[in-house]
């Protein structure tokens, strides 16, 4: 099963009333005049859309290659020296690799609490390197560091996001059925061009779209397996915010 943008597009212009050939989601690019067209506002809704849910509530694995230098500790998730698959990201690592051997995931609180020297202790060969651990959401770092005298490389796994088709008719979305991410990634463009034209009282009255959105991003959340959702997991906290109980 797979879906294509234009799939997509189809839906976002259905569920707003619209005509294939809208100017709904017409937008100045800036440069006095010229047009971005609506199809092409509405494209990068979707692909916003899809990111989001991955990012919220679906768990799509990615595995990707990264290096660590010699003399360093660290590496950002966003330069992967390859990826698959092919053209994916990778957004939130759940697993971290040296020469198939796995490392233990650790907090950089209990690394700190057990060397005060942890950013500057080092390993001179790449099996004493034992643990990996994320000072922030773009980073990776391992400790010890690497001094080995070359580079080392260091395959994560986790949660990723699909690659960007090359055109918009290629099928290219497998993570969910399709009707389901039809009508969500829709949804989710269709919310935004009603955010965008909340001056059009024709258009603004639509809103219930997010609502539609949001109801699947907590079912799909529902759905995800609890160690996902655990504290300091990717997935700990609900893509919609919840009503404290009295």
């Amino acid at each position: 099963m797979a879906i294509s943008i234009s799939n997509i597009r189809q839906e976002v212009y259905r569920l707003l009333n619209e005509s294939t050939n809208s100017v709904l989601g017409q937008l100045p690019d800036g440069t006095g005049g010229t047009t971005i067209t609506s199809d092409a506002t509405v494209r990068t809704y979707i692909l916003d859309g899809i990111a989001n849910i991955c990012r919220t509530c679906v768990f799509y694995p990615v595995t990707g290659t990264y290096t660590i230098a010699n003399n360093t500790n660290s590496t950002t998730i966003v330069t992967a020296a390859t990826v698959s698959p092919l053209l994916t990201q990778i957004w939130y690592p759940t697993d971290a690799y040296i020469n198939g051997v796995r490392l233990a995931h650790a907090s950089e609180q209990s690394v700190r609490a057990n060397d005060l020297n942890y950013k500057t202790t080092t390993a001179n060969a790449s099996a004493s390197i034992l643990y990996w651990y994320r000072p922030d959401n773009n980073l990776v770092n391992v400790y010890p560091g690497n001094a080995t005298g070359s580079s080392v490389t260091l395959t994560l796994y986790g949660c990723g996001i699909p690659a960007t088709p090359a055109l918009d008719t290629d099928n290219f979305a497998t993570f969910l059925p399709d009707d389901v991410l039809r009508q969500m990634a829709a949804s989710y463009a269709a919310m935004m061009l009603v955010m965008k034209n909340t001056d059009d009282p024709s258009v603004a009255s639509r809103a219930f779209w997010k609502q539609f959105y949001d109801e699947w991003r907590m079912k799909l959340w529902m759905q995800l397996d609890k160690s996902l959702k655990s504290p300091g997991g990717p997935y700990a906290i609900p893509p919609v915010p919840q009503q404290a109980s009295r």
